[in-house]
């Protein structure tokens, strides 16, 4: 194991796996929420994963010691919520309207 100050190689890529699991969380409900709905959907949950995940894996790189790879993930996590927030809306403004 190499140490890293406080923290350990093995804890961050803890932090890469756990990124990792989010990814693959955001695809297991978007596949169960479009079963679900018989056509393609972006759950709210898929969103919410997807920051987080994204979140993770800026930190990560972070904590590699690379200063590219957190900034073109920084700009991937702003570009994320905006379209969470986009879509999350979106969704919220169908069933208002009864199109779901």
């Amino acid at each position: 194991m190499i140490e890293l100050g406080i923290i350990t190689f093995a804890e961050i890529e803890l932090i890469a796996i756990v990124s990792q699991l989010f990814y693959f969380g955001r695809w297991w409900f978007q596949i169960r929420a479009s079963k679900r709905a018989g056509r393609s959907v972006n759950p709210k949950i898929f969103w919410v994963l997807t920051i987080f995940a994204q979140s993770l894996l800026m930190i990560y790189t972070f904590m590699l010691g690379s200063m590219v790879l957190p900034f073109s993930i920084f700009a991937g996590l702003i570009l994320s919520i905006y379209l969470a927030k986009k879509n999350i809306g979106y969704e919220g403004n169908r069933k208002l309207n009864g199109d779901d």
